[in-house]
């Protein structure tokens, strides 16, 4: 079974991602801060990562990043609420 990361600290909004993803037979992990995130990456392997931008403590940029740097092909998306061209 795929594993999926989903990084949100809106419980609604990752309790909703969690239902729609365990519908499709997807092993859903949940951490609600970019700390929590990293170190659950460090011991998971995830077929994706659902990362929230705006996250307490690390942003979700910063975690992306962090990711990148160890292992550049784990596949991310990122999710937002921003909606101007420069966010």
């Amino acid at each position: 079974m795929d594993k999926v990361l989903v990084v949100e600290d809106d419980q609604d909004i990752a309790n909703l991602i969690q239902l729609h993803l365990s519908e499709l037979s997807l092993q859903v992990d949940h951490c609600i801060s970019g700390e929590l995130a990293l170190k659950q990456f460090e011991q998971q392997e995830y077929a994706l990562i659902l990362l929230d931008v705006m996250l307490p403590g690390i942003s979700g940029l910063d975690v992306c990043k962090q990711i990148r740097l160890t292992k550049p092909e784990q596949t991310i998306i990122m999710l937002t609420s921003r909606n101007t061209e420069l966010d």
